[in-house]
């Protein structure tokens, strides 16, 4: 065996996806399959002999299911983990997020079978995302989830609250939902400014993720429409294969355009909206993620008098998006933060008044 091909091992229970997804791997010359499971089980006792490179999780198992997999693997050796699941389900669809947050770096769609119009399509995202994910060394340990669904108070009868700041912007890819997650959680209930997400997912998995967010966070999370005026305390998430854009009044303008990035949502879009539109009444925030999309646009809106935030690359699955950021000067110091503070931090921008 080639040395450098990257060793996958499958956890799928349905042999016929098992077939598949074995198929779709070798047939990239990089890539070896090393291992097939039926069961979380029966994973955990091949691969401390395998010792795979990466590992493909379905979420439904037999006894012990994706997710306590994905909980165990971290406890003991973290070894990268993608998701593949059906996106047919909406429970499945955001089950994939809890996973996640447990120490799964991505969730694909499941691909489909040879002569489907989208077998192409989907094999070869899935044979891009085990490359690209296999690549991440680090993969931190996690607890195992402790979450209750959170009741905000939102009552705000009583409470005035002034800014000097009208919106807040965040970029993030591989990693960022655990870390958005965190951010929103420690955000109070009467936040008072709109918060617009460009988050790289997989195809199907939007609408899960906004379900998970508002399940795990309690907040009020939509995915943005054209048109649609911003709602003070109301994340919103830039829909897929879109960009998504501000237009006077402040309301979102979502077009369906091509980016230099070829991403769709692109952070760099939606910041440069942003810094156009909102100017130095803008906070621009950039979390975990490969590559550099929204590095020179943060500069933008630093420039134009705006605040900006980057993660630290201590938190950080991959530090790609705000490194880039950091090192074109995009970012102060001080504003360069870990994970776990970056939500007090917009807190503190809001600057609460708080009048009875």
């Amino acid at each position: 065996m080639n040395k450098n091909k990257i060793k996958v091992h499958v956890v799928e229970d349905s042999l016929v996806v098992q077939k598949l997804l074995v198929n779709i791997l070798e047939s990239d010359p990089d890539i070896k399959v090393v291992g097939v499971s039926e069961s979380a089980e029966h994973a955990l006792e091949s691969i401390s002999n395998l010792k795979p490179d990466l590992i493909t999780v379905d979420i439904q198992l037999p006894k012990m299911n994706g997710l306590a997999l994905t909980q165990e693997i971290m406890s003991r050796d973290p070894i990268p983990i993608v998701v593949v699941s059906g996106t047919s389900e909406k429970k499945d669809v955001a089950k994939a997020f809890d996973l996640i947050e447990a120490g799964a770096l991505a969730a694909i769609e499941k691909p489909v079978g040879f002569g489907h119009s989208d077998y192409q399509r989907l094999a070869q995202h899935f044979i891009s995302t085990v490359k690209t994910m296999s690549e991440v060394k680090l993969v931190k340990r996690r607890t195992p989830l402790t979450y209750k669904k959170i009741k905000e108070n939102q009552n705000t009868a009583s409470t005035q609250i002034k800014s000097q700041f009208e919106i807040v912007v965040i970029g993030a890819s591989t990693g960022g939902p655990s870390v958005i997650q965190t951010i929103l959680k420690d955000l109070p209930g009467n936040y008072p400014l709109p918060i617009v997400i460009a988050q790289h997912i997989a195809p199907g998995f939007l609408s899960g993720l906004v379900q998970w967010l508002i399940r795990t966070t309690g907040k009020s999370v939509e995915i943005a429409q054209d048109n649609e005026k911003l709602k003070p305390g109301t994340i919103y998430l830039c829909p897929e294969g879109r960009q998504t854009g501000f237009a006077p009044r402040q309301t979102f303008k979502i077009l369906q355009i091509d980016h230099p990035s070829n991403l769709a949502p692109s952070v760099s879009y939606l910041f440069q909206s942003a810094c156009d539109t909102f100017g130095k009444k803008a906070v621009a925030v950039l979390l975990t993620g490969m590559g550099q999309d929204g590095a020179n646009e943060m500069r933008l809106i630093k420039e134009a008098g705006g605040t900006t935030i980057a993660q630290d690359a201590e938190s950080c699955v991959v530090h790609g998006m705000p490194g880039e950021a950091i090192k074109i000067g995009a970012v102060d110091k001080d504003a360069i933060l870990p994970a776990c503070k970056i939500g007090s931090k917009l807190k503190e921008l809001a600057q609460f008044q708080m009048v009875q």
